[in-house]
């Protein structure tokens, strides 16, 4: 009995060896670099439309801040797309600026990895 239960053991532990190797190779197929930019500005109401000019999706987070000693009402877009978007997030950036007569539009990326589940 021993014996069985010790077969059965190792080939159970074979086997769950060999799924764990089978979904590591399917996540590193599904891991893509990516790049989250985020745009701080005040906010208005015309942010989520200027960002659908040059986006199919964002996320409009609003807030409270401080700038320049003045408390405003504070927005950040966050965008999740490839590296070579930086030239459009700038371009967006600049639209926000004028069109919402802003000094200035903070702009931030990160690099991350991405798997869709």
């Amino acid at each position: 009995m021993k014996d069985y239960v010790y077969r059965r053991t190792v080939a159970e532990l074979q086997e769950r060896s060999c799924e764990l190797r089978r979904r590591q190779m399917d996540y590193s197929e599904l891991k893509r670099n990516v790049r989250v930019y985020r745009l701080y500005t005040e906010y208005n109401e015309n942010l989520l439309a200027l960002t659908s000019r040059y986006f199919q999706g964002a996320t409009l987070f609003s807030g409270t801040g401080i700038y320049q000693g003045h408390v405003e009402h504070s927005g950040m877009l966050e965008i999740i797309g490839k590296m070579s978007d930086l030239q459009t997030v700038v371009f967006l950036a600049g639209d926000i600026k004028l069109h919402n007569t802003q000094s200035s539009v903070l702009v931030t990326w990160q690099d991350v990895s991405q798997l869709d589940v």
